[in-house]
C-alpha cells in the first residue's frame, strides 16, 4: 500500500509540474489568440486588450495557471478561444481515437516484440535469430515517421486502394472501415516499439536460460512450454516491462505526427491546430490528458513489474514496514 501511495503521489506532481511547465511555454511563445482571431488590420491594441480581458489573458500566466486549476478541479477545461465550443466537449469527441491508437500499438507492440524476442533467443545462432537481429536493428534506427510517409507512399500511389491511408470510421459505425484506417496508424507507431522490445526481451532471454530456476524445472520432467512461459518468460520479462511503460509513454507524443501525417481526428492533430491558433485551453487540456495517459502508462508498467516480480514485492513490503517502524 506504501508502494503504490508513494507512485500515485509521484504521479499527481509529475502531471502538475508538466502542466506548469506547459503552461508556461506556451505563455512565453510570440503572439496570442487575440492578435490572430482580429487579424493584422484589427489588432489594435485597443481591441487586443478587450479579448484578453474576455478570456482572462491580461493577468500574470502564474495567476491564470492558477485560476484553469481551480477550474479543472469542478471539471471545467475551459472554453476553446478561436472557436468559443467548449473544451471538454472538443475533447470528449478525439480521445477516442488518440486512445485507440495508443492502445493498439501498445498491445501489438508488446505481443509481436515479446515473440520475436523469445523466438530469437531460443533460436540463437540460426538463421531466425539473424533475421529477428538484423530487422530489429533496422527498425530502431529508422525514425517513426519515415515508416508512416512510406506507407502513404506505398499505399496512396503504388498500391491504391488495398488500404485507407487518410481520415478516420469510428469503429461504432463500422468495425471493419476502423480497422482498416487504424492499422497503418498503428504499424506506424508500433514498429521501432516492436524492434525495441524484440531486442530487450532476447538479451533477457538468454540470461534466464541458464538460471537454476530454469535447470531445475527441466530436472523436474516439466514440459518445454511450461518451463519457458511460468520459469523463463516471466523471469525474462521482469526488466522488459518497464520499458513498455516508457514505451507506452512514448508512443502517446508520438500519435502528435502519427495522426498528422494519416489525417485522424485524434488529440494529437488537435494540439497541433490548438497551437496554430495559439488556443490556449485546447493547448493546456491536451497536454494534460497526454500526460496523464503518459505517466500513468508509467506508473501503471511499475505496478505490473511489482506484481510479476516476488523480489520487488519483497524489497517493496521490507520497505512499508521500515517506514511504518
Amino acid at each position: 500500500m506504501h508502494f503504490l501511495l508513494r507512485r500515485l503521489s509521484g504521479f499527481v506532481l509529475t502531471v502538475l509540474a508538466v502542466s506548469l511547465l506547459g503552461f508556461g511555454l506556451l505563455h512565453l511563445a510570440p503572439g496570442g489568440p487575440a492578435e490572430l482571431l482580429l487579424g493584422v488590420q484589427e489588432a489594435t491594441p485597443e481591441a487586443v486588450a478587450a479579448i484578453n480581458a474576455q478570456y482572462g489573458l491580461d493577468k500574470p500566466w502564474p495567476w491564470q495557471f492558477v485560476l484553469w486549476l481551480r477550474s479543472l478541479l469542478s471539471g471545467d477545461l475551459g472554453t476553446s478561444v478561436t472557436t468559443g465550443a467548449s473544451v471538454n466537449d472538443m475533447i470528449a469527441g478525439r480521445i477516442g481515437v488518440t486512445v485507440e491508437l495508443v492502445v493498439a500499438s501498445l498491445v501489438l507492440s508488446v505481443v509481436v516484440g515479446v515473440t520475436l524476442g523469445a523466438a530469437s533467443a531460443l533460436r540463437r545462432a540460426t538463421w531466425l535469430d539473424s533475421v529477428i537481429r538484423n530487422v530489429t536493428m533496422v527498425a530502431v534506427a529508422v525514425p517513426g515517421f519515415a515508416f508512416g510517409l512510406g506507407f502513404v507512399y506505398l499505399f496512396g500511389y503504388v498500391l491504391e486502394g488495398v488500404f485507407p491511408h487518410r481520415g478516420w470510421v469510428p469503429i461504432e459505425e463500422s468495425v471493419a472501415g476502423n480497422f482498416q484506417h487504424l492499422l497503418l496508424p498503428t504499424l506506424t507507431l508500433s514498429l521501432p516499439a516492436i524492434a525495441i522490445v524484440a531486442k530487450m526481451t532476447r538479451s533477457s532471454m538468454l540470461e534466464t536460460i541458464n538460471a537454476d530456476s530454469v535447470w531445475y524445472a527441466r530436472s523436474w520432467g516439466h514440459s518445454p512450454w511450461r518451463v519457458m512461459s511460468r520459469f523463463m518468460l516471466r523471469r525474462a520479462l521482469t526488466p522488459v516491462v518497464p520499458t513498455i511503460g516508457l514505451l507506452a509513454a512514448t508512443s502517446v507524443g508520438g500519435t502528435v505526427v502519427v495522426e498528422e501525417i494519416f489525417g485522424l481526428p485524434g488529440l494529437g492533430s488537435l494540439l497541433l491546430l490548438s497551437l496554430d491558433n495559439r488556443d490556449y485551453p485546447a493547448v493546456n487540456a491536451v497536454m494534460l490528458i497526454m500526460a496523464i495517459i503518459a505517466v500513468g502508462s508509467s506508473v501503471l508498467a511499475d505496478l505490473v513489474n511489482v506484481y510479476i516480480d516476488p523480489r520487488q514485492r519483497r524489497a517493496a513490503t521490507v520497505r512499508a514496514k521500515a517506514v511504518t517502524a
